[in-house]
């Protein structure tokens, strides 16, 4: 995990564990997300933020990509290739404009995971601004795999209503729980697992690749 990813995990966790009633965090999940974002977003970002690179993006970027699958062929019209070393930089400089503007006291993005933290309403107006502008961003909340973390389960708010709910001791960030329990014994017991099996599996190499 990089040291970005970890300030984000620490940041969140300390926020989560002094999160006082009425305040809750909001794990936001979009669709299909590095396909969806809109080229002509990521050119306007670039030429803004680094115009140096603008020209090399331009070419690549300002005409639908051919995708080629046996006699089918496809015109990619959406996001950075699959693979391009630039498409990370192009998706954070798109999306950055929009994140300062959110009014969420905790706003932590890594890529295309977004959490946000404040009281109840302050969230749920941020979540109606990402929503506002899925048209100018291409950026969809797929709100099946949105979650809200809370002390309190009943939670009136029209923006959360498809979310899902969250015990603090039971929130997890980028893949690792957040606090000792259960949580983090289930995902402790899953990488032992793996590694047992790792292990196993390393005697059928031979000892110099192994």
């Amino acid at each position: 995990m990089s040291n970005s990813a970890q300030f984000q995990q620490v940041s969140s966790r300390r926020y989560i564990e002094a999160m006082p009633d009425g305040y809750v965090v909001a794990k936001i999940d979009f669709s299909d997300t590095f396909n969806s974002l809109r080229r002509d977003l990521m050119l306007r970002s670039v030429a803004e933020k680094v115009p140096e690179i603008y020209r090399f993006c331009h070419l690549s970027y300002n005409q639908p990509s051919v995708l080629k699958f046996e006699n089918r062929m496809i015109l990619s019209q959406e996001g950075p290739h699959q693979g391009d070393p630039l498409g990370p930089l192009l998706f954070c400089l798109s999306i950055h404009p929009d994140l300062v503007q959110l009014k969420s006291e905790l706003v932590a993005g890594y890529m295309d995971d977004l959490t946000l933290g404040s009281p109840t309403d302050v969230v749920a107006a941020d979540i109606d601004h990402i929503t506002a502008r899925e048209k100018q961003t291409g950026l969809h909340i797929n709100a099946a795999k949105c979650e809200i973390i809370s002390h309190s389960p009943a939670l009136r708010v029209s923006q959360f209503s498809n979310f899902i709910f969250m015990a603090p001791h039971e929130s997890e960030l980028l893949g690792a729980p957040l606090f000792t329990g259960s949580k983090m014994d289930a995902a402790l017991a899953s990488r032992y697992a793996e590694l047992n099996t790792a292990i196993n599996r390393l005697s059928l190499l031979s000892p110099h690749d192994a």
